[in-house]
Parts: C-alpha cells; sequence; structure tokens
C-alpha cells in the first residue's frame, strides 16, 4: 500500500495547481479532469492488486471501497466547468483564490 501512497502523494504534488483557480493561466478544465480520472483509475488498479492479499472476512468492504471509487470517478465525469457568471459571483471567487 506504501506504494500506492507514494503514487498518490507524487500525483498530488504535479497538480498543486487545481487547487487555484488562476484566470491568468492556460487552465484547461477537460485536462485536469482527465488527469484526476486517471489517477482514481491508477490508484484502482494499484488497490485491486492489493486486495488479492486481504482476508476474505475483509471483501464485503473492498468491494464497498470500489463502489464508492466508481461513484466517485462517475461524478467527476459529470462536472462543469465554473462559468463566467458564476466566476462573478464574490462567494465563488473568495472559495477559489
Amino acid at each position: 500500500m506504501l506504494c500506492v501512497s507514494k503514487i498518490l502523494k507524487n500525483k498530488l504534488n504535479s497538480m498543486k495547481h487545481i487547487r487555484k483557480y488562476n484566470e491568468n493561466n492556460s487552465f484547461s478544465f477537460s485536462d485536469e479532469k482527465d488527469k484526476v480520472i486517471d489517477m482514481i483509475n491508477l490508484f484502482m488498479e494499484e488497490y485491486e492488486k492489493f486486495t488479492k492479499t486481504v482476508s476474505p472476512k475483509n471483501w464485503r468492504t473492498t468491494g464497498h471501497h470500489f463502489t464508492e471509487l466508481r461513484k466517485m470517478k462517475e461524478d467527476i465525469v459529470n462536472f462543469s466547468e465554473l462559468t463566467e457568471k458564476e466566476k462573478e459571483n464574490e462567494w465563488v471567487r473568495k472559495q477559489i483564490e
């Protein structure tokens, strides 16, 4: 599991620019969304390898984790980019700065 943790940590560090939206940069919502989905897919592959070493008494839990990860990925696929109107909202601007 340590390997998965290192992979995710490296991916997250390389994606720090997602945490702040800067109107002046060349941020591509669809590219970043694809990167996050790729990260989830990678995690799911590594987690599946790990679950082959887990006791059967824990299989229900590991199955639940896969269900939640698939749901998370599905949600992200359906996320939409901030609209210009949303970006003008003072509360939204404070949240993304």
